[in-house]
């Protein structure tokens, strides 16, 4: 790698050398390396080589597909600095080739990458437009789940402080239309429920956002469509526990599509999976809160026997997880108003 970087480092205004130097970097960049200089110096090479060919489709996507894979393999933290600070450079990218789809592809992904759990970079994304294009994006690039799928990891990745931001420009409903049109892909479904989950939590404007526009009935059939997909089924429950924890009327929706069917299901599909199990428990907790019709239909569909279960699995001293299902069996047999915290 060093020996690339050496020689392209004097020619960054030339085309074909930095294309087939992007190429060279990219079957190397997953190589183990044995100093963060080489990283930094990396950055400084592929920001200057994109700077240089702005018009280059090619180049350009090689360089932010570069710039994704360092923030994502590096945990060095002035590394990952560095590399959002390409943040810029990748927004402009993005609305000077808004046609280019596997480019928009990867430079959503790239932006939910650098973003992750990382409120400095979140604002520096959100300051330089990246929330607004990448919905450009996904408008631009309806038919594609490639683009939709990373697209929804960019919003749920920078949404932090931004969730308002991210649903007055129409995301809910950006986010939603790509998880209805693509359901089939699992991409989409894990992407999307994901992202849905960060932006419901804490703001009921948005869980508001979702039962307005049929997110329930939308959620519960993609949980049903990748029952077998442990995350998928996970991130689905978590957002309708949300939903449900609102409202009685929400609690009383989600039970009229089907979804205590669909959570039993799950349950019994991924029974050692306890991510599953306790979305699932608190999901039915909620739901019998709110609704002695609840009750009764999850009595009738397993539910308590299901969270029994469960609870069997569990060892040593009693935990979040056991917690949690105590919490849903005590609202399912009446006994207790208590709040989960």
């Amino acid at each position: 790698l060093n020996l690339v970087l050496s020689a392209v480092r004097p020619n960054v205004t030339d085309l074909e050398a930095c294309y087939h130097a992007c190429l060279a970097i990219l079957s190397l960049i997953s190589e183990s390396l044995d100093s963060p200089a080489t990283w930094l110096d990396l950055i400084d090479v592929v920001t200057a080589i994109m700077h240089n060919h702005l018009s280059e489709v090619n180049v350009q996507h090689n360089g932010i597909r570069i710039l994704s894979r360092l923030a994502s393999q590096q945990r060095d933290a002035q590394v990952r600095s560095v590399a959002s600070t390409s943040m810029e450079l990748i927004a402009g990218v993005m609305r000077r080739h808004i046609e280019a789809a596997d480019l928009q592809s990867d430079a959503c992904r790239a932006i939910g990458v650098m973003t992750m759990d990382n409120a400095k970079n979140q604002d520096r994304a959100a300051n330089c437009g990246a929330i607004t294009i990448v919905l450009c994006v996904m408008r631009k690039h309806l038919v594609n789940p490639s683009v939709q799928g990373n697209a929804c990891f960019a919003l749920g990745c920078v949404s932090g402080i931004y969730k308002s931001r991210i649903a007055t420009a129409g995301g809910i409903e950006s986010m939603l239309f790509a998880l209805r049109e693509h359901q089939m892909f699992v991409n989409v479904a894990i992407e999307t429920t994901s992202a849905l989950g960060k932006l419901c939590e804490n703001n009921e404007e948005i869980k508001a956002c979702v039962v307005k526009n049929r997110g329930i009935a939308l959620l519960v059939s993609t949980m049903k469509h990748h029952e077998s997909n442990a995350t998928v089924v996970q991130s689905s429950c978590a957002v309708l526990s949300s939903l449900a924890a609102t409202s009685s009327e929400n609690a009383i929706g989600i039970a009229r599509a089907a979804g205590i069917e669909a959570i039993s299901d799950a349950m019994k599909k991924h029974p050692t999976n306890g991510g599953v199990q306790d979305e699932a428990s608190i999901l039915l907790g909620h739901l019998a809160a709110k609704s002695a019709a609840n009750q009764t239909s999850i009595r009738n569909n397993g539910g308590v026997f299901l969270i029994e279960s469960a609870l069997k699995r569990s060892t040593g001293a009693r935990s979040r997880e056991q917690d949690v299902r105590f919490w849903a069996l005590e609202h399912l047999r009446g006994t207790s108003n208590r709040v989960l915290n």
